[in-house]
């Protein structure tokens, strides 16, 4: 099981790398987009940037209320969108945490991408591993238990 580390950022919090790509993956078409992503403990699932979204040319599987931080304080219809992440470390050689096939909310994450991020990844991503914060040393830490 690995475990990757990373800093927290003093603007930013707990940021990760990560590869997004279409699920199901065409393997004939390579289309993968690497973006920067908040750690969001507190969100049930994962949003993407509606940059991230034309990109890839992802298209929407079906559309909800999405209520959240992005959409104030009612909820806002919203398309979501069937993708595969996988969390690395630059520094890693070839350890990383791969999440398949799990829905994500497509919309404008306008202020996290000022900030540098193009995601935000919640429980959806997370429950499948071991997070750990270490205020000493301000990092954190995801061990991947594997996905069921």
């Amino acid at each position: 099981m690995p475990t990757l580390t990373f800093p927290i950022s003093p603007f930013v919090g707990a940021s990760v790398h990560a590869v997004i790509t279409p699920s199901p993956h065409d393997e004939s078409e390579v289309r993968e987009l690497s973006v920067r992503g908040i750690i969001d403990t507190g969100a049930a699932f994962t949003s993407i940037d509606n940059s991230v979204v034309q990109l890839l040319g992802l298209e929407p599987v079906e559309k909800q209320l999405i209520h959240g931080i992005t959409t104030g304080a009612k909820p806002v219809p919203g398309h979501i969108y069937r993708i595969n992440v996988r969390i690395y470390t630059p520094d890693s050689n070839e350890q990383d945490y791969c999440v398949r096939n799990i829905m994500a909310y497509g919309g404008d994450l306008f202020r996290m991408w000022v900030d540098g991020c193009q995601a935000m990844f919640g429980l959806d991503v997370l429950e499948h591993c071991l997070f750990g914060y270490n205020g000493v040393l301000q990092t954190f830490s995801m061990t991947y238990g594997g996905q069921g």
